[in-house]
């Protein structure tokens, strides 16, 4: 393929998570034990690639990206004699992000990559 101008293959991922837990309890005279538990699991893939191609332009760009934006809000509320709470929030992100140029030729004839 011959082009004019710039060539770009793009792969772009945006994850926005937003959590809020609440918890809470109230005691008399006994005793009032509370937790809250978050958990939060991402599991993304990007891949931007260019393959067994012949590519001809001024510029060719070949990018991969991902963003993860994690925002938590915990909230633990007791009330009495002997209250006692707590929170706990655990995120697990594996993400994999990659660009690649595989037997391909860009620009001149013979700088093949």
């Amino acid at each position: 393929m011959t082009v004019g101008n710039n060539v770009d293959v793009l792969a772009n991922r945006e994850s926005y998570i937003h959590t809020i837990g609440i918890m809470g309890g109230i005691a008399g005279l006994g005793a009032n034990v509370g937790l809250g538990v978050d958990v939060v699991q991402d599991k993304g893939k990007v891949e931007s690639w260019i393959k067994n191609s012949s590519i001809k332009g001024k510029a060719v760009n070949v990018d991969a990206k991902n963003l993860t934006d994690d925002s938590y809000q915990m909230f633990a509320v007791n009330a009495g004699a002997g209250a006692v709470s707590g929170t706990v929030s655990v995120g697990n992100f594996d993400s994999s992000v990659s660009a690649q140029v595989l037997d391909s030729t860009l620009g001149e004839e013979n700088n093949k990559i």
